[in-house]
């Protein structure tokens, strides 16, 4: 199942980007972006090029979602989605995907300390 249940929140969270309010998605397909002044919109889809690079993901999860923590380094937003990390660059509109050990591994969180990334494994807790 790829697509948001009616119960599903579309976007997580809100983060300021200079100019821009960036709604980070947690079942929406695109990072929404709007333009503080003159409300423009813009749509960088995600979960499409997603399910293209990695065709395992809609069998291996119950829903194509990305949790709701995210990180901030610079330019570039980093958020999870299971076992593959997406680097969402503000300034460009670029998105890198980072798969994370095997389809196996889940995990339900992403957060920063100093330097590194650490990853809250769905099956420790």
């Amino acid at each position: 199942k790829t697509e948001c249940d009616a119960q599903m929140s579309r976007f997580g969270a809100v983060y300021e980007y200079k100019e821009w309010m960036i709604f980070i998605p947690l079942c929406y397909p695109a990072i929404l972006k709007v333009h503080k002044e003159t409300y423009e919109m813009k749509f960088v889809p995600w979960k499409e090029s997603l399910l293209e690079r990695f065709p395992y993901f809609a069998e291996a999860n119950q829903t194509v979602s990305i949790f709701y923590d995210f990180e901030v380094v610079g330019d570039a937003l980093y958020l999870l989605a299971n076992n593959v990390v997406i680097k969402y660059n503000m300034e460009s509109d670029e998105i890198s995907f980072y798969k994370i050990r095997d389809e196996e591994r889940l995990y339900t969180g992403i957060v920063r300390y100093n330097e590194e990334f650490i990853l809250v494994d769905r099956f420790y807790f």
